[in-house]
């Protein structure tokens, strides 16, 4: 697999889900696996932060407000995800997500973008019909 390209999987419901940028697996109830990014998609992928920071009023430690900003790489990416029609569900970190959400202006509609719901904290499984949006 080319470094760059995305990890898929079929579940048993007939989804076919995407792995936008997550350096691990994601584990469905069903018992499919929709494996990790690579490293260098993780990197190549990442997010531009916005922070403003403010001292605590002790002193002691550092208050971190952070906001992350869409890249021209993960803009790109979505919209060749947006098109592939191999692709039902794009699943990709919430701080992406409500990055998409604050966007001015993309190329094209993006609406396949969905974060996990987890049926299992403990096992880590995830549901194969529930998304956040």
């Amino acid at each position: 697999m080319e470094k760059h390209k995305y990890p898929t999987t079929t579940l048993s419901n007939g989804l076919r889900v995407a792995n936008f940028s997550f350096p691990h697996p994601f584990h469905f109830v069903d018992g499919s696996v929709l494996p990790a990014c690579s490293e260098e998609r993780c990197l190549w992928l990442s997010m531009d932060p916005d922070e403003d920071n403010s001292v605590s009023p002790c002193g002691r430690w550092t208050d971190i407000r952070i906001d992350f900003k869409l890249t021209s790489q993960v803009i790109s990416q979505l919209v060749a995800m947006q098109k592939d029609p191999e692709i039902d569900i794009i699943l990709a970190p919430r701080v992406l997500r409500d990055a998409l959400c604050d966007a001015d202006a993309l190329p094209v509609y993006i609406d396949k973008v969905r974060t996990v719901r987890v049926s299992d904290r403990v096992k880590k499984l995830t549901h194969i019909d529930r998304f956040c949006v």
